[in-house]
């Protein structure tokens, strides 16, 4: 591979790093949207809430190391992405998406979540992409 094909990997993966860290953070500094999203046949969303928040910071940590907790970081985070996956696809279909609460009020809360369902199949793909190139590049 060659070094600048390596150093853009190394930079998705710690995008990736830095998109997670920002995220789980973002669970703590605007809760109200994603208590929504948690369905409603599951008991303490703000729990949940906090909870996938503290996740997803520690998973976005774990791509800044070296070895085998890299790899397991980047496993953990595509896992997350596929499990968060139907709870978009649920939401695509409800009367009011939780991701209303992300959205100005003049704007088209649909179409967001439209948005968002496409953002997470990317989510996916960049996360098994990653995990891939780690998997490789570790030295057991």
């Amino acid at each position: 591979m060659s070094k600048i094909l390596h150093y853009i990997k190394e930079g998705l993966c710690y995008l990736l790093a830095i998109f997670m860290v920002l995220a789980g953070i973002n669970h703590f500094t605007n809760t109200t949207p994603y208590i929504s999203m948690v369905p409603n046949i599951l008991p303490w969303h703000t729990f949940i809430v906090y909870g996938s928040g503290i996740v997803e910071i520690m998973v976005g940590i774990m791509l800044f190391f070296k070895g085998r907790i890299r790899i397991f970081g980047a496993l953990l985070i595509f896992m997350m992405m596929l499990i968060f996956f139907p709870i978009h696809i649920i939401d695509l279909f409800r009367e009011t998406p939780s991701i209303s609460g992300f959205v100005p009020a003049n704007k088209n809360v649909y179409e967001f979540a439209i948005v968002r369902v496409i953002m997470q199949c990317i989510l996916i793909l960049w996360t098994y992409l990653v995990y891939r190139y780690i998997k490789k590049t570790i030295k057991y």
